[in-house]
C-alpha cells in the first residue's frame, strides 16, 4: 500500500503548481518545488499528526503549510490521503467544503 495517496484534485493541483513554477521561474526552480512538496508529504506521511485536527471541517482534516501552499490531508492506515494542495492564499475553508 501507497504511504501516499493524492486524490484526483490534489494530482491536478500539484501539476498546476508545477506548470506555474515553469511558467515563472522556470522548469529547474518547478522540480525543486515540487521535489520539496514531495519530501513534505513523506515528512506528513511518516508523522501524520504533525497537523492537528482541524475539526472546522466536515469530515475534519488536518492542514500542513509547505511554502506558499498548504496541504490538505487525512490520516489513513499505513500513510495519508492527500486531499489538496492549495495556495496559501486561496479561500482554504471555501475551495475543501463538499
Amino acid at each position: 500500500m501507497e504511504k501516499i495517496r493524492l486524490t484526483p484534485l490534489a494530482r491536478q493541483d500539484l501539476r498546476d503548481i508545477w506548470t506555474f513554477g515553469a511558467e515563472t521561474w522556470g522548469d529547474a526552480q518547478a522540480e525543486r518545488y515540487f521535489d520539496a512538496i514531495y519530501a513534505t508529504l513523506e515528512l506528513i506521511a511518516d508523522f501524520p499528526d504533525i497537523a492537528r485536527l482541524r475539526q472546522e471541517f466536515s469530515p475534519p482534516i488536518r492542514l500542513h503549510p509547505h511554502q506558499s501552499h498548504v496541504i490538505a490531508y487525512d490520516a489513513a492506515e499505513g500513510g495519508i490521503d492527500v486531499i489538496r494542495i492549495l495556495h496559501m492564499k486561496a479561500d482554504v475553508l471555501a475551495l475543501l467544503e463538499p
